[in-house]
């Protein structure tokens, strides 16, 4: 019966509403008529490591330092201020790091960007079942999930980027995208992308680091929430801060930098 729904609503009506209208009748009612309760939260939120001596960081602050090693970039992500933040690291996978959609350039301030922000319109509270790691991953509907590493006070996280990994897809075809405002990224509305080659552009950019934190996650985590109460998960869902670090580059030869 369940099918039968489920198929002559889908013809009718677009796939948002499809899943909203399914994530009623299970919430509500179990199929087997008993009553079904979700869990509440989604993510599965890694902490990030207690500082033990804070004299040697800078004081009440959230900042990124990296160091270059031989063949990767290491960041220390550091909060030292007296608020729990949340670092959004949906895209803290290898496979993602070389995404197209992670790399950006500004041609106006001569800056190439690799940064780890959301992109709002493609992330859910549940992933799919299988993840597929494509050129075009990341903007997959429903193929990420929100996930942050929760960062208390006096905490750091540490993540290190292969250059390999980086920069795997430098020969491909509309291997990077033009930056944009991401202030107009919300969950109901898709991004018109605009690609470009690495081969095509002639002079050098200064390299930046991006991260995403949050201070507040708990509708992000909530499945219920992002049916039901769609304006205020939007808002949160936008509601975060960037921290940026220059970075140079000496152990890789890469065109642009």
């Amino acid at each position: 019966m369940m099918k039968l729904i489920m198929k002559v609503i889908s013809r009718s009506m677009n796939m948002k509403y499809t899943l909203l209208i399914m994530f009623c009748l299970i919430s509500f009612k179990g199929l087997n008529g008993q009553n079904v309760k979700l869990p509440k939260n989604y993510c599965e939120n890694e902490y990030a490591t207690a500082i033990k001596d804070l004299n040697s960081h800078s004081k009440d602050t959230i900042y990124v330092k990296y160091k270059e090693e031989l063949s990767y970039l290491k960041f220390e992500i550091i909060n030292t201020t007296d608020d729990t933040l949340f670092l959004f690291n949906s895209y803290f996978e290898k496979e993602y790091y070389s995404s197209r959609h992670l790399h950006r350039i500004d041609s106006t301030k001569s800056s190439y960007k690799i940064s780890f922000e959301p992109f709002i319109p493609y992330l859910f509270t549940v992933a799919a079942d299988r993840i597929k790691f494509t050129l075009k991953d990341i903007i997959l509907s429903n193929q990420n999930r929100y996930d942050f590493i929760v960062m208390p006070p006096a905490s750091f996280f540490e993540i290190s980027f292969h250059y390999d990994d980086l920069f795997q897809n430098i020969d491909k075809e509309d291997n990077l995208i033009y930056d944009f405002d991401t202030s107009q990224m919300n969950i109901c509305c898709e991004i018109g992308f605009k690609y470009l080659n690495v081969c095509q552009l002639k002079k050098k950019y200064k390299l930046f680091f991006e991260f995403a934190l949050y201070n507040n996650i708990d509708l992000l985590c909530d499945q219920s929430a992002y049916y039901l109460n769609e304006a205020d998960f939007n808002h949160q869902a936008k509601d975060y801060k960037i921290v940026s670090i220059p970075v140079e580059i000496h152990n890789y030869n890469h065109p642009l930098f």
